[in-house]
């Protein structure tokens, strides 16, 4: 994930661990074998979705509108 933001290991977790503190709520399981996402962690990745999906919709809409 680091490679594709451009950024490094310690910031993406540094992030994560800041939006687990502000929704007060774990969105992942750490253990020895990985992490998993918890069930909060799964609605905050459908949301997540949902709403780039929407930004991706309105750049479409922008960009058709210019070109008519």
């Amino acid at each position: 994930a680091a490679k594709v933001l451009y950024t490094t290991q310690p910031n993406i977790s540094k992030s994560i661990r800041k939006l687990e503190s502000e929704l007060g709520v774990e969105l992942f399981r750490r253990g020895n074998v990985g992490v998993e996402l918890t069930e909060e962690g799964e609605i905050v990745y459908d949301q997540a979705m949902q709403i780039l999906q929407s930004v991706k919709r309105m750049e479409e809409l922008i960009y058709i509108n210019k070109h008519q």
